[in-house]
């Protein structure tokens, strides 16, 4: 089978020569893996989930009390009981945090959300750490009050509303409150399963979409060669605002470089069938990286085909 040349392997002449050829390449290249999902670094497996799903259901007296008290004491046991929280409430870090400042003026920041959240996730003893070295004061003061407004919710269940609209707590398991809990927690349905795989929807193995930190940057932040974004969508318009995160990370570096600073490379990693879509945002991706875009397809040839190969360790002699 003919091998076809990628963009990555030419120089800019070339690629501007036959970028239209480079576009359907490169198209071609991408895979529809809509049905999948990255894990990423804070994934938690459903074993350690259901064990602070049976915390916080021992500790609430199978959701007969769903204090602020009673809840915090389970997130003190065991911190992923926060995840947990989170997937009956059905919201993101961000939305929770939005939420509390509505309700409590609280002052929780959507990053500071993801933070927490990613540490309970890693750490189920994080809570406990904290409090037991009386470090992080602001920290356990957001979770505090996440934890009250959660609790308030899910106590309170889903309120009348105008007709047309749709509460987010309108659901079998939250819709009447504490009742609606219960129920789905002695009924014939596995009730830790169904929150495990609603968090995996919500969030809990989604990359934050608002970061603005590089994914990898080699050998560091301060003197790059190479920095990546690794991006996978299965929708058009999600694959449109993250060219345009691409397109800013070029126009960093060429403004790098007009100011008498090193080069390096700004690459890609993509996938999802969101780009096939996106015609017009690939022509301009690939001439503003200069051809440096990999799929899943590629991706064995990043490393010689960037300034990754200067990292390699070669054995002296060899």
């Amino acid at each position: 089978m003919a091998r076809f040349e990628r963009p990555f392997e030419v120089d800019e002449q070339n690629l501007r020569n036959r970028l239209e050829e480079f576009v359907d390449i490169t198209i071609a290249d991408l895979r529809s893996e809509f049905l999948m999902l990255p894990k990423g670094r804070g994934f938690i497996e459903y074993i350690d989930f259901r064990d602070a799903y049976e915390v916080l259901k021992r500790v609430t007296g199978a959701f007969t009390t769903f204090s602020p008290d009673v809840v915090h004491q389970a997130v003190v046991e065991n911190a992923r009981v926060f995840c947990v929280v989170r997937a009956i409430l059905g919201m993101t870090p961000g939305e929770w945090a939005d939420v509390a400042r509505t309700e409590l003026s609280s002052d929780i920041p959507q990053n500071a959300a993801r933070q927490i959240d990613r540490a309970c996730r890693a750490n189920p003893l994080y809570v406990q750490e904290a409090l037991d070295t009386r470090s992080r004061s602001v920290t356990l003061a957001r979770i505090e009050a996440l934890i009250i407004i959660a609790a308030k919710y899910l106590t309170e269940g889903a309120p009348s509303v105008t007709e047309g609209i749709l509460h987010r707590l309108d659901k079998f398991d939250t819709k009447s409150g504490l009742a609606s809990i219960r129920y789905a927690a002695t009924e014939e349905a596995p009730y830790a399963v169904l929150l495990y795989e609603n968090s995996l929807i919500g969030g809990v193995a989604e990359q934050d979409p608002t970061e603005k930190g590089h994914d990898f940057c080699i050998p560091d932040e301060n003197t790059p060669s190479v920095v990546i974004e690794a991006k996978v969508t299965s929708d058009d318009g999600t694959a449109r605002d993250k060219v345009a995160r691409i397109k800013v990370l070029a126009t960093q570096r060429d403004r790098h470089v007009a100011a008498g600073m090193r080069p390096y490379d700004v690459v890609a990693c993509i996938d999802g069938r969101g780009f096939r879509q996106r015609r017009e945002d690939m022509r301009q991706m690939l001439l503003e990286l200069k051809g440096k875009v990999f799929t899943a397809s590629t991706l064995a040839q990043l490393v010689e085909n960037t300034r990754l190969r200067e990292f390699v360790s070669r054995n002296v002699g060899h």
